[in-house]
């Protein structure tokens, strides 16, 4: 029992060292479920739009200090908007050249829309 505990801690503090020199990985220690929970808590204190998304870890940093080691995770974040999209059909117009003596037809061409309901973002283009 003892050897095995000792493994689990030598294992621990290793895998927190490779971590330090960027050899190791956040999730080698700290369990899944606990980052879970940290951006659970985290994503209540932010705007509903916005949405932390568990992987992939953009970066981990380690700071020590006498009493303690600080390991931080940079997690992406995206922002939830919705969009109507809305395709223009334009409608040919007929129009008289007196030069030519002739009916010309103007061609507008076919677009599509996309605006969010709050009307803060236009883009146009197909």
């Amino acid at each position: 029992m003892a050897s095995s505990y000792l493994n689990e801690l030598t294992n621990y503090y290793s895998n927190l060292l490779d971590l330090h020199y960027n050899r190791g990985h956040l999730y080698q220690i700290i369990s899944t479920a606990y980052i879970r929970r940290v951006i659970t808590t985290a994503s209540k204190k932010i705007p509903s739009s916005i949405t932390i998304l568990p992987s992939p870890l953009l970066k981990t940093e380690v700071n020590h200090d006498n009493e303690s080691i600080h390991i931080f995770g940079y997690f992406p974040m995206a922002d939830v908007t919705t969009f109507t999209v809305i395709k223009v059909t334009p409608i040919p117009h007929h129009h008289y050249n007196p030069v030519s003596m002739r009916h010309d037809m103007v061609y507008l061409p076919s677009m599509e829309l996309a605006t969010t309901y709050h009307n803060t973002t236009t883009q146009a283009g197909r």
